[in-house]
């Protein structure tokens, strides 16, 4: 779907993710910003992010569903989106919680659409093999449906997850390429969290 900043759905879409963190005199001036762009873009949406969060360092901890709601205009899903959706997803998360669910994501967005969703089922079924972690219930399907799944407060099984998510990256890419992904998205992670956060991740 093609579309800009210029379009009133897309300012309203834009109005509705971020109503819950800015004041609309904050928003109105980001869109003012964002005119020129002459289109929606992947790239387009990393700079609107990058803008937010180097202006608003607060909003650094819900940076994942921030992006999430960028998707839905970029795919014309954004009429979806319904009150505090978006806030829901990250509803009483910690810096701990936000940092994992990126690092799947960030994990995931390095393929294309039809292989992200082959990465989010082969981890959903990596996790299902895994008695230690099975037993906890983890949804990761629930990414598909840009939904954080429910993870237990502890580090040391949201470790064991991305280690199953390691194993689905060598299995689809072989492990030089996965290596260098997750070193990527480990280092980009580093920008936004304390580094004892992600290292007790990865």
């Amino acid at each position: 779907m093609s579309t800009n900043f210029n379009d009133p759905s897309a300012q309203q879409q834009v109005n509705l993710i971020l109503r819950d963190y800015l004041t609309q005199s904050q928003i109105d001036a980001l869109l003012q910003r964002w005119l020129p762009y002459p289109e929606l873009s992947v790239r387009v949406m990393q700079n609107c992010i990058a803008d937010i969060v180097s202006e608003f360092p607060k909003l650094r901890a819900h940076r994942s569903a921030i992006r999430q709601g960028f998707w839905h205009i970029i795919n014309g899903t954004a009429p979806n989106l319904q009150n505090d959706a978006l806030q829901v997803k990250t509803k009483n998360a910690s810096p701990t919680d936000n940092a994992f669910y990126e690092c799947i994501e960030h994990l995931a967005n390095t393929f294309d659409a039809p292989n992200q969703s082959v990465f989010y089922q082969n981890l959903h079924q990596e996790i299902l093999s895994v008695r230690k972690l099975k037993k906890y219930g983890i949804n990761i399907q629930a990414f598909l449906n840009q939904k954080h799944p429910d993870v237990p407060d502890d580090s040391r099984v949201l470790n064991r997850i991305i280690q199953q998510a390691y194993v689905v990256l060598c299995e689809m890419i072989g492990p030089v390429e996965a290596d260098k992904r997750l070193y990527q998205v480990v280092a980009n992670l580093k920008q936004t969290y304390d580094a004892d956060v992600v290292e007790a991740l990865v």
